[in-house]
């Protein structure tokens, strides 16, 4: 099976080859109209105030809070871009406020080829 994919691959890159400099340039379009430096609109969950964001250059969110006000200090939740170093293909699942907030809480992450199970909290 892993063979036939492979040589689909490499015939889907046979066959797209003469395409390159226009996708390159298609992708610089669609990349020039992406705002890559961007803070989502916060939403407030008990004490604290949630919101994901993007910087320029990197892949994946930044997912943030700051208690009280959005006025307070920023304190990264979560940074996917730290967890992705390294690998090929990073996803995150449950990643609702709530899923963070607490230490008891487990994040259920998947890169690569492995993929975990959700995680019950500990006791």
């Amino acid at each position: 099976m892993k063979a036939r994919l492979e040589a689909e691959n490499a015939y889907a890159d046979a066959v797209i080859k003469p395409t390159e400099s226009f996708q390159k340039k298609l992708y610089e379009e669609m990349l020039s109209r992406v705002k890559e430096t961007d803070v989502e609109v916060p939403y407030k969950e008990g004490a604290y105030f949630y919101y994901p964001r993007t910087e320029a250059g990197k892949q994946y969110q930044i997912r943030c809070r700051k208690k009280g006000s959005m006025d307070a200090p920023e304190e990264v939740v979560l940074d996917i871009n730290e967890l992705a170093k390294g690998q090929a293909f990073m996803a995150v699942a449950g990643s609702s406020s709530v899923h963070w907030q607490t230490p008891r809480a487990r994040p259920c992450l998947s890169h690569g080829d492995s993929v975990c199970p959700t995680l019950a909290p500990s006791s």
